[in-house]
């Protein structure tokens, strides 16, 4: 089973098939306002699907929060986009618990009611890509919006 931690760096890389069309910080954070539920997740190259795991990870995100749920568990963070780079970079800090304060970085792509993440650890560098491989603890996410959000869009 993934540790919380790993299992929330796959929330940092969902893939799309369209090419994301450039925004705004102030778009993307309208944009990606809302819950999402994880289609399917990767670490080091792996990929699971909600059907392997007992948890499927949801991500609920406010104007000025991310909060990771597993279960039970929750791991809320504050955040900030830059969605102008080659990759839209998202930086997000822990606003609880015992990584309070400790910064994750990430990248992300929006494309409709998709969102794919790609994070590195708490403390590690940046991905750059939206992917994993074998021997990085970067995890990837591919969120869909869910239905009661869907018309945010």
């Amino acid at each position: 089973m993934f540790r919380p931690a790993l299992t929330f760096g796959l929330l940092c890389g969902l893939t799309a098939v369209a090419a994301p069309v450039p925004r705004t910080t102030n778009q993307d954070a309208k944009l990606i306002v809302g819950e999402w539920t994880a289609e399917r997740w990767e670490y080091e190259g792996r990929s699971t699907t909600p059907n392997e795991v007992r948890h499927v990870p949801r991500v609920k995100v406010t104007d000025t929060s991310v909060t990771l749920e597993l279960g039970p568990l929750a791991y809320p963070m504050e955040f900030a986009l830059a969605p102008g780079k080659s990759l839209a970079h998202i930086d997000m800090a822990y606003s609880d618990g015992p990584n309070k304060g400790k910064q994750v970085l990430g990248v992300y792509e929006l494309t409709g009611d998709m969102l794919t993440l790609c994070i590195a650890p708490v403390g590690g560098e940046r991905p750059d890509k939206l992917g994993t491989k074998e021997g990085e603890q970067s995890v990837l996410y591919v969120l869909k919006r869910t239905k009661k959000d869907e018309g945010r869009r």
